[in-house]
């Protein structure tokens, strides 16, 4: 049986785990633009 605690941890974990998701999804994004920007200036 679970307990709310369980739960809890659960969540907790979870959250952590998108927060740095979306962390390295943004970093990626913005990588990708600044690539984009680079070889647009060269030419």
């Amino acid at each position: 049986m679970t307990t709310i605690a369980d739960v809890a941890v659960f969540v907790n974990e979870n959250f952590i785990f998108q927060k740095s998701a979306a962390v390295l999804a943004v970093a990626y994004f913005m990588l990708m633009q600044f690539e984009g920007y680079r070889s647009r200036k060269r030419g």
